[in-house]
């Protein structure tokens, strides 16, 4: 029979970022392998392993007279870029993080 959290432990020894909580608890903590225990069978805690923010890459089409018109892939911004373009900017971000 699998243990019910080996996907959390195989996560936890990988070094990957596990959260738990309390059950009826909403707030979400950081597994911390000097603090915390190990999940167990009949652990009362919920566990997960944290979800990952978004990322992307979008390109930038600068001009003097606007800020930017964005495109989704470099090919694209070059396709739709007009003459008075004066540089072509890569960006890219992650969720909940500014720019």
């Amino acid at each position: 029979m699998k243990h019910p959290y080996a996907e959390i432990l195989h996560a936890i020894a990988e070094g990957v970022p596990v959260e738990w909580k309390s059950v009826g608890n909403g707030r979400w903590y950081l597994f911390d392998d000097d603090r915390d225990t190990l999940p167990f069978k009949k652990d009362k805690r919920e566990w997960r392993i944290k979800p990952q923010p978004r990322t992307g890459t979008f390109w930038a089409n600068i001009y003097p007279e606007i800020v930017a018109s964005i495109w989704s892939t470099r090919e694209d911004a070059d396709h739709y870029s007009a003459e008075s373009r004066i540089a072509c900017v890569e960006v890219k971000w992650t969720e909940g993080e500014g720019l």
